[in-house]
């Protein structure tokens, strides 16, 4: 999740400072977690790539072998009408890879990035778009007067929708999560994924919503984290503004702006600190979740990660160039790193790199036609290990970029 905070009046650079900070409770933290992630060979009712970030927690980490080498790549038609909001790339149980446009939703086949079906529908809401079992799709839609969240089968048929409401999250067990109008406040609610009924209703105006495996929620609410149990009843609250993913320990990752920026890892639900750290820098990134309980961290163009039990922080590699980050890193099932990234030194361009576990540089892939184009949604990675990502062309310049005609492409193993 993109985090901007504005560059400080001498701000030093990403190498100073970068010791934890000493006026908190430490707690050493559990022992390396065995690998919570389920092996999708086993579950064959859950969809690859679900939902924007992966999966509940946002760790952004698939049990998944990623393409080893860009052999092949691969490219849809021009969508028909401009994106909605930030592109993303949604893949379900067989594979097909779902975008969503101002006016259409489109399923396209894997193998090829052909159109399997194409649906008109009314301007895209905020919120997001999901997959849930069964090739039920689920999608925020804006009629002109009021968001709702619709549903669509695996053929492209419309099923039930919930009016004033947006989808914020598919939870562990498929319930989603939906900010709903409710007597003219915006409330949490739960809904069943088979017919859209309101299970419970959460008197908290939701921004975005984390799910831990215990079933535990995280919600982000005025500028705070309030947690919920799966009932909707309220466990404690978390007094931090920015928190985008929960780790392999189930404890929340959040980020806090202290003289440059601070990480800090604290315990669900009562938020105490296991570790935090804090650099002089400013923070222009994202970060997700490796199953050993690390924090893999992408900063502008510098790649480091942070140890689960203290926050020890280790530098793996630097974007070749003047490279910086534009999407958040996927992390295969070996650990391997997948990144969207642009030239920062005026030269058009965008690319696609894989880096190792240790920091090396696996293989390098610019964009295809990436002469005035750029990555602009999360990357997902399908059953088979073929890298799907948003690319868009570029109407303005490299250094301030205006969306043009977008489509999916897609890296083969």
């Amino acid at each position: 999740m993109r985090i901007a905070l504005a560059a400080l009046a001498g701000a030093l650079s990403l190498g100073a400072c970068r010791t934890p900070l000493l006026d908190v409770e430490y707690d050493a933290g559990p022992p390396p977690p065995p690998d919570l992630l389920p092996d999708l060979s086993t579950l064959p009712t859950t969809p690859p790539w679900p939902m924007p970030r992966l999966d509940p927690r946002a760790s952004g980490r698939s049990p998944l072998p990623g393409p080893s080498r860009p052999v092949r790549s691969y490219h849809s038609s021009p969508f028909p009408q401009d994106p909605t909001g930030e592109l993303g790339v949604m893949i379900d149980l067989e594979g097909i890879v779902y975008a969503s446009t101002t006016g259409s939703l489109i399923a396209y086949d894997p193998a090829s990035l052909g159109v399997v079906w194409q649906t008109g529908v009314a301007n895209g809401g905020q919120g997001v778009m999901a997959v849930g079992a069964g090739g039920r799709l689920y999608k925020t839609l804006f009629d002109g007067t009021t968001q709702n969240v619709v549903t669509y089968d695996a053929a492209g048929h419309e099923g039930w929708r919930r009016p004033s409401a947006s989808l914020l999250l598919v939870g562990n067990d498929g319930t989603l999560f939906v900010r709903r109008l409710l007597g003219g406040t915006f409330v949490l609610s739960a809904l069943s994924p088979q017919d859209g009924k309101i299970l419970w209703t959460a008197m908290v105006n939701p921004d975005r919503v984390l799910q831990a495996e215990s079933g535990a929620l995280v919600v982000a609410s005025g500028g705070r984290q309030v947690v919920l149990d799966d009932a909707g009843k309220q466990l404690g609250v978390i007094p931090y503004r920015e928190c985008s993913t929960i780790d392999a320990y189930g404890r929340l990752r959040c980020l806090e702006r202290r003289g440059g920026y601070m990480f800090q890892t604290v315990s669900i639900p009562d938020g105490k600190t296991v570790w935090a750290y804090a650099d002089m820098a400013a923070f222009f990134g994202y970060w997700s979740e490796a199953t050993d309980g690390k924090m893999v961290v992408l900063n502008r163009s510098f790649i480091y990660t942070m140890t689960a039990d203290i926050g020890l922080r280790t530098d793996l590699a630097t974007l070749p160039g003047q490279a910086s980050v534009t999407e958040p890193p996927v992390i295969d099932g070996d650990g391997n790193l997948y990144i969207a990234a642009a030239q920062s030194d005026g030269a058009s361009g965008a690319m696609v790199l894989s880096y190792k576990p240790t920091g090396e540089l696996r293989w390098s892939f610019t964009v295809e036609d990436s002469q005035g184009s750029f990555v602009t949604g999360p990357l997902a990675l399908g059953r088979d290990g073929t890298l799907f990502y948003p690319t868009c062309a570029n109407l303005g310049s490299p250094n301030n970029p205006v969306r043009g005609q977008c489509r999916i492409d897609a890296i083969s193993p």
